[in-house]
């Protein structure tokens, strides 16, 4: 499997058989590139966004924007809702590896939706503060959910309209990140860390 990031929310996860696209977003509106990218799969954590960024590899794209489990082409997607919006976060399970995606969480999840996540293999969630939550609550969280890889989403990059913390704050806030950031991210069930719980920043 292979985990790429485009800025903000938006993830690409690389499947043997397909690739999932997680929150696409629109460059007019963001001030960031999007390379029109090709996916079997859409996810979106608002269920308002029309995606129309993201062009099917074959052809038709299954887009998934409401709560519920969805299995497509090996790839399970469980799309949980958050009780006191309509945003979804997701838990996506595929060549046993368990992947939760945050959204634009900007609160401490529930007990209920902590729950949904139980098992999380590889975490994926915001850290810039402002409209989302930021490092400190991040770090939180991951206590919380202990996950054993943590990829950052959602800071302030060159470009970016959005007011955001740096990513920076993030990695002081924990201690220390990897200091070579990847273009994507390699990874199997056994690559999965065992005893600590280790900290990527992918390039947009």
């Amino acid at each position: 499997m292979y985990i790429s990031w485009s800025g903000q929310n938006c993830f690409k996860i690389q499947s043997e058989k397909n690739t999932l696209i997680i929150d696409p977003f629109d460059p007019k509106e963001t001030g960031l590139k999007l390379n029109a990218p090709k996916a079997d799969i859409v996810a979106l954590t608002d269920p308002s966004s029309d995606a129309k960024e993201v062009k099917p590899i074959t052809e038709e794209i299954f887009r998934i924007d409401s709560p519920g489990e969805y299995e497509v082409g090996g790839i399970f997607v469980y799309a949980i809702p958050l009780k006191d919006n309509a945003s979804l976060i997701y838990h996506i399970e595929s060549e046993q590896i368990s992947i939760g995606h945050l959204g634009s969480l900007n609160r401490a999840l529930s007990e209920k939706e902590l729950e949904d996540l139980n098992g999380i293999d590889v975490l994926l969630l915001p850290v810039g503060g402002n409209s989302v939550i930021d490092a400190k609550k991040a770090t939180d969280l991951i206590s919380q959910i202990e996950p054993r890889i943590v990829i950052p989403m959602h800071y302030a990059l060159p470009g970016l309209k959005e007011k955001l913390d740096s990513v920076d704050n993030f990695c002081k806030e924990i201690g220390s990140c990897e200091k070579e950031k990847l273009d994507k991210l390699k990874i199997t069930k056994k690559d999965l860390p065992q005893e600590e719980t280790k900290y990527f920043i992918l390039n947009p």
